[in-house]
């Protein structure tokens, strides 16, 4: 038998008792995934693991708000910070192309 929580218990343990081990069960469950989608929007290690830890600080801010059941992430502002960086490296793409090149 599977003793494996669903994560709606996780978040509402999260919500109700500030359960750092249920988060953290949440965050070693998702964090791979979370991970994954940033770095195909951002196609940078780095700017995907700062993308990955606003989301699930995104989420543990969520989850203490009265919202019934479901629990909706901010999402507007990890896409604005996505939207941004893909703007500044095209930009500096751009820059760089045009850079006379010395041999």
């Amino acid at each position: 038998m599977n003793d494996v929580p669903p994560d709606r218990d996780l978040l509402r343990e999260f919500s109700k008792q500030r359960s750092e081990s249920a988060f953290q069960t949440l965050v070693q469950r998702h964090a791979d995934l979370v991970f994954a989608t940033a770095m195909r929007w951002v196609g940078e290690a780095a700017a995907a693991q700062e993308v990955m830890q606003d989301v699930f600080i995104a989420l543990a801010n969520r989850a203490t708000w009265p919202c019934g059941e479901g629990v909706r992430l901010p999402r507007p502002q990890t896409v604005l910070k996505i939207s941004a960086y893909s703007r500044r490296q095209s930009r500096l793409n751009l820059v760089s192309a045009n850079l006379p090149r010395y041999s």
